[in-house]
């Protein structure tokens, strides 16, 4: 498996380093950024090959960040996953589906479930 270039945005730093962790044992890049702004400033130069986007960022949130993310053109195909707050999982699907949203991960962070999910998103998005 070709490792991936991941971008990641939450406020929590133990959420960032999490991610880090989990992915990075697997050889992937993770790129991680305490605020939506500073997502959107790196999407300005690179399109990677994932984004997760934690339900706890604001201004923008994550939500928002996916509808603007899914009107630029180089960036329509990157799959993103949403990470919802702790109970969130099920109200934030429909709204993460409008939102055009890949998957919706659900807390806590379990290193199968991250890793399985991101794989199958990035391959899922390489083959169509």
């Amino acid at each position: 498996m070709q490792p991936y270039h991941i971008l990641a945005a939450s406020p929590e730093q133990t959420t960032r380093d999490m991610l880090d962790l989990i992915l990075g044992s697997d050889g992937h890049q993770v790129t991680c950024f305490g605020s939506g702004g500073e997502l959107l400033t790196e999407l300005r130069r690179a399109v990677p090959d994932g984004l997760i986007l934690d339900d706890a960022l604001d201004g923008p949130s994550a939500l928002e960040l996916c509808r603007r993310i899914r009107k630029v053109g180089r960036l329509k195909q990157v799959p993103i996953i949403l990470l919802a707050s702790p109970g969130r999982d099920q109200t934030l699907l429909a709204s993460a589906r409008q939102a055009q949203a890949n998957e919706v991960l659900g807390r806590p962070l379990i290193g199968k479930n991250v890793r399985a999910r991101i794989r199958r998103i990035i391959e899922e998005s390489r083959v169509s």
